[in-house]
């Protein structure tokens, strides 16, 4: 008999558990990854990072390699500006290349991080935001367009430049790059030249139409001088 009572009892709660009660399992979302040491990419891999990265090293991209941020925010937890980078260098059968879709580059705050382009490597930068400083060195070639915004960069040697829909901060040019900018916000411009003799002519803050450094500032350049040739 006393058996058969608990047999009943048990059955009871089990039923009540099955139909009348709810549990809520809550949901557990993993971390965001911390990469430790430096991430080097190199021979002809494709690296596709997405979401939310920690850094605690540099990114290096080298040989014929692809790095690719899409929705991506790339957060280097560096102590001192500079610590950590990405640099695009060292090409072998073809170039170190960077696409970075509707991402960031960002470090702390009070520090800056440097993304720089070396040898003919490309970068190109849609709908992003580099929150320190790039710059495109030697004959590489840099693309940014389509509402990004660039605090602040440096175009040097033999590069290509080119800028639209965009926000530059700040923008240092030296030695003899390329550069074209159309539909484009420019808070503050430097040009650095060499033994060049030239007088600066129509540039003003506001909307400017066309404006060409080289046309404009009536700039002389002697042999042994150079001057950048922006747009």
């Amino acid at each position: 008999m006393n058996r058969f009572l608990v047999g009943i009892v048990m059955t009871v709660l089990l039923t009540g558990l099955g139909t009348g009660s709810k549990f809520s399992v809550p949901a557990v979302s993993a971390a965001p990854p911390v990469h430790q040491g430096d991430l080097v990419i190199n021979g002809n891999n494709v690296t596709i990072l997405q979401d939310l990265h920690y850094f605690n090293g540099s990114i290096i991209v080298e040989e014929n390699a692809t790095l690719i941020l899409r929705n991506s925010i790339i957060n280097f937890t560096q102590e001192t500006s500079r610590q950590y980078s990405i640099i695009l260098r060292n090409p072998v059968n073809g170039n170190p290349r960077l696409y970075a879709y509707a991402s960031t580059i960002v470090t702390a705050p009070s520090l800056d991080i440097l993304t720089q382009l070396e040898d003919n490597s490309t970068a190109y930068i849609n709908n992003s935001t580099i929150t320190s400083y790039i710059l495109a060195v030697d004959n590489s070639q840099l693309t940014i367009t389509n509402s990004s915004t660039i605090m602040t960069m440096y175009g040097y040697s033999q590069s290509d430049i080119e800028i639209s829909n965009s926000t530059i901060d700040e923008w240092h040019n030296y030695d003899s790059p390329t550069v074209h900018v159309s539909n484009s916000t420019i808070n503050s411009i430097l040009f650095g030249s060499t033994t060049v003799n030239c007088t600066v002519d129509n540039l003003k803050p506001g909307l400017i139409d066309n404006w060409n450094f080289l046309i404009n500032s009536t700039a002389t350049i002697p042999s042994g001088g150079y001057a950048p040739n922006v747009t």
